[in-house]
């Protein structure tokens, strides 16, 4: 798991200035999660409050992410539109700019799923954030954010700044921010968690207060997976081939869909080239004018931009 300290590159209100994302292969629970996030949203009350809490996180179905930076780049894109420049002039800019910062992350690695196991800084060439020594943790609502400061019974104030969504909350409203229309059903659909999920990313924002041991802890009291690494997704993602014996959703059919990587952690490049309509791409391939992996660079490209300028144009 890696996160990331926005504070010092981003004026994001204090509760919403870290990042965590973790990255399972092997999920074997997918249905009992969606299930969860069903029970939370309809429960009221005291108990579900507590239900909200446990799931407070955005699953993402990783099979169509592309790179890290991809991830990366739509939690930013989120909070960008979630907390506005004063000006809009401002706030362009820094839409325009959610690739450049060069920042560090904190990770946890594990290989076998449990809790972490070692902790270390790192620096990486897409954006990161210096980490931070954190505190005791705190956890914000599932629903909404409280407009006003209140006190919790752990004794942390809850947020005091709302941001402004089209969804629930800011975990749902980063599959809007990874879709290439504004359709919230459709956001979920295509981007969210599936009971077919096997490859799972899970982001959490919060506050500085909640360290990155209690995020990966909650994480996993939720998830049944392998723990894998980012970097292992990257290489995966960026290398080329087919796999027409296991097809892209690894059915057996042999229908000679793209699949490259490791086993289990690979970009289901079909679906991807169809959510973000990159077919006319491939035609790059069969016309010799371009091998097939300046074809993968070239998609990459296309979809981190696409979802860097969502909210600009």
């Amino acid at each position: 798991m890696e996160s990331y300290d926005l504070a010092s590159s981003f004026a994001f209100p204090a509760p919403y200035s870290h990042i965590h994302i973790a990255l399972f292969k092997n999920v074997s629970n997918a249905p009992q999660i969606r299930k969860r996030l069903v029970e939370a949203s309809v429960t009221k009350g005291p108990e579900g409050d507590q239900l909200r809490r446990e799931v407070d996180y955005g699953f993402v179905e990783a099979g169509v992410l592309v790179t890290k930076e991809h991830l990366l780049t739509a939690i930013l894109t989120t909070l960008l539109y979630a907390f506005p420049s004063p000006s809009s002039s401002s706030s362009s800019s820094s839409s325009a700019g959610l690739i450049a910062p060069a920042l560090d992350s904190l990770s946890i690695t594990s290989t076998q799923g449990s809790l972490p196991v070692s902790l270390e800084s790192e620096s990486k060439s897409t954006p990161q954030l210096p980490s931070t020594s954190q505190t005791p943790t705190s956890t914000s609502s599932f629903n909404s954010t409280p407009s006003s400061s209140t006190a919790t019974a752990t004794g942390i104030s809850t947020p005091t700044v709302k941001p402004k969504t089209r969804t629930h909350n800011l975990h749902s409203e980063l599959l809007l921010s990874l879709s290439p229309n504004n359709n919230i059903t459709d956001s979920i659909r295509r981007h969210g968690i599936s009971d077919t999920t096997q490859l799972l990313a899970v982001v959490r924002i919060s506050g500085p207060e909640e360290s990155a041991e209690e995020v990966y802890k909650g994480i996993k009291g939720v998830v049944e997976g392998e723990l894998v690494s980012w970097d292992l997704f990257d290489r995966a993602s960026s290398s080329v081939g087919v796999d027409a014996k296991s097809g892209a959703n690894g059915n057996g059919n042999g229908d000679g869909d793209e699949k490259t990587g490791v086993q289990g952690v690979e970009t289901d490049w079909a679906r991807v080239d169809k959510i973000y309509k990159l077919s006319e791409l491939n035609a790059l391939k069969s016309s010799r004018s371009a091998s097939e992996a300046d074809v993968r660079a070239k998609k990459i490209a296309a979809v981190v931009s696409a979802v860097a300028i969502k909210n600009v144009i």
